[in-house]
């Protein structure tokens, strides 16, 4: 799962550890080598960008105790002789995110992306935020083939609370 938020990575791993007693590092794209994905797939690296996490009704979906993603999927074709390997996004994708995160209530999530990105938060801030985040998950739903996926659920840093939008007229 590849993340445009560093605090989001950090959710889908602390989540993932069930329960959260072990923090996991995340790791910029530019610190990753992706060859051994590379060559598992003739070339092509298959990424699965997250957009937030799927819900219903306010409750979030899991499935095998697992937070179910609501993602693109991208195929990269990279050159990797050279690395690090240069990640293009085009800019609809980045734009559906942003877009979902602003219709949720979070207009400032640019700006707190490229924070993150320009001073990175301390690990003991990221912990924090980290567990608060997984603490204050509301209810959860079990994932089931009648289950009426209505929304995008996603975590507020700013106002320490989860924010859910209509998944209706999106392309996620």
């Amino acid at each position: 799962m590849t993340f445009f938020s560093p605090l989001d990575a950090m959710i889908e791993a602390a989540y993932l550890a069930n329960p959260p007693t072990e923090f996991f590092q995340h790791i910029f794209f530019d610190h990753f080598d992706p060859r051994i994905f590379a060559n598992d797939h003739q070339g092509d690296i298959r990424l699965m960008l997250n957009i937030g996490y799927a819900a219903s009704d306010h409750r979030i979906v899991v499935r095998k105790d697992k937070l179910v993603p609501i993602a693109e999927i991208l195929t990269l074709k990279p050159d990797i002789s050279r690395l690090p390997i240069a990640l293009e996004i085009e800019d609809s994708t980045y734009k559906n995110y942003l877009d979902t995160r602003k219709r949720a209530g979070l207009f400032a999530c640019e700006e707190t992306l490229a924070m993150m990105v320009k001073q990175p938060w301390k690990d003991d801030a990221l912990h924090k935020e980290v567990a608060w985040a997984i603490a204050s998950i509301p209810e959860q739903v079990t994932y089931s083939d009648g289950l009426d996926i209505n929304q995008v659920a996603m975590y507020d840093p700013e106002y320490k609370q989860w924010h859910f939008v209509s998944l209706d007229n999106e392309e996620t």
